[in-house]
């Protein structure tokens, strides 16, 4: 049977099948898994001996690609790193916490977890007089809780890792750390670190762990990750936290 356009009728259907899996297929079809960069911050996302990734953040990405039904190649590096990877295109995805650096060159997709921050002071280094002011390291930009609780005195001071941030503070060139809660203790107990180094270990906030897309990642990949984060979101509402 012809249209009134003289085109069989199965021919016009061919057409608009076509047209759709057109509209369609770009969001879903990706001839390469995504590449992932998670920042290397123990406990939250480590290496094994064999180099593959484990932990919270590697274990949530998977879980999202599985959602979006996208592959992730997932690599750990170093948190200074992610910037420069995103940019430069050689990693489509990035996990770290809050950081100007990375908001400046990529797209905050969305917050996939909480974690706690403390505030980790050198033994004496707060019975300082008000006159005196603090010095106090954070973590690539990130963690600026503690800083904010010390108050009007205090100066912050970026530091590559814990392992930095540990030793400024044991050379007295730091007066505190703001770090994350589980990575402290977690760097604590495996370097047997002396207890009487240090002075309170005292809760200063929560911190937002991101997933940051990189400006080359098409749009509709990103509102598929979009997606599949609140999905997931939406299926754990119940449990407090995911």
């Amino acid at each position: 049977m012809k249209t009134a356009f003289g085109l069989p009728r199965f021919v016009r259907h061919l057409l608009q099948i076509t047209a759709v899996a057109v509209l369609v297929l770009p969001v879903y079809a990706q001839p390469t898994p995504l590449r992932v960069a998670i920042a290397d911050i123990a406990p939250y996302a480590m290496t094994d001996a064999d180099g593959q990734a484990f932990g919270l953040y590697p274990e949530l990405v998977k879980l999202i690609g599985v959602r979006a039904d996208f592959d992730m190649r997932i690599q750990v590096v170093p948190c200074a790193q992610l910037p420069e990877l995103v940019a430069s295109g050689q990693v489509d995805l990035a996990v770290s916490l809050d950081a100007a650096a990375l908001r400046r060159v990529s797209r905050p997709l969305a917050d996939i977890a909480y974690v706690d921050t403390v505030l980790v002071a050198r033994a004496g280094a707060f019975d300082k007089t008000g006159s005196q002011s603090f010095t106090l390291g954070h973590l690539q930009g990130g963690c600026m809780e503690g800083v904010q609780q010390a108050g009007q005195g205090a100066s912050d001071q970026d530091v590559s890792s814990l392992h930095e941030g540990v030793r400024q503070l044991a050379a007295k060139r730091l007066d505190g750390l703001s770090a994350t809660r589980e990575s402290f203790y977690h760097y604590a107990n495996l370097n047997s670190l002396d207890k009487q180094q240090f002075g309170a270990v005292v809760p200063s906030g929560r911190q937002m762990a991101w997933l940051y897309a990189s400006n080359k990642l098409p749009t509709a990949v990103t509102v598929a990750l979009w997606q599949a984060i609140n999905d997931l979101k939406e299926e754990k509402a119940q449990r407090g936290r995911y």
